[in-house]
């Protein structure tokens, strides 16, 4: 499955779509991260992403999205309570971020767009090229 080409449906068939601000840290995080084993695997990710190639690198993130992604994903927020964070705390098989983005998803009747295995167990509704999620 080509995420880019169903994104690219969704945008035609004029679907609604949402993305809350922890999947953005995620998304920038990871191509940043991409970016520094791309260019320089050998230096510490932290000393990257404070140097100059690091910088320049995580602008150009900053402009893809604002430019790009953000001019056609609407923001999708949450204000969680004490009880909901309180309970992501039990170790379970999907992360901090993941339990609230499934919380998320159930309260507002969301279908998830996902390539991570760990939504496996999860009462929403996915969609995913990835084999452990068919």
């Amino acid at each position: 499955m080509s995420y880019a080409k169903v994104f690219k449906n969704f945008l035609v068939q004029k679907n609604k779509l949402f993305v809350d601000i922890f999947i953005i840290s995620e998304i920038i995080n990871r191509i940043l991260r991409i970016e520094h084993q791309k260019i320089s695997s050998t230096q510490n990710f932290k000393d990257f992403r404070n140097s100059e190639v690091g910088k320049n690198a995580l602008n150009d993130i900053h402009i893809i999205l604002k430019d790009n992604i953000l001019k056609v994903i609407d923001i999708a927020s949450k204000g969680y309570s004490q009880k909901e964070i309180e309970s992501f705390f039990n170790i379970e098989d999907i992360d901090f971020v993941d339990k609230a983005t499934t919380l998320l998803c159930k309260e507002n009747d969301m279908v998830l767009l996902t390539n991570d295995g760990d939504f496996k167990n999860s009462a929403i509704e996915i969609i995913s090229g990835n084999p452990k999620l068919v």
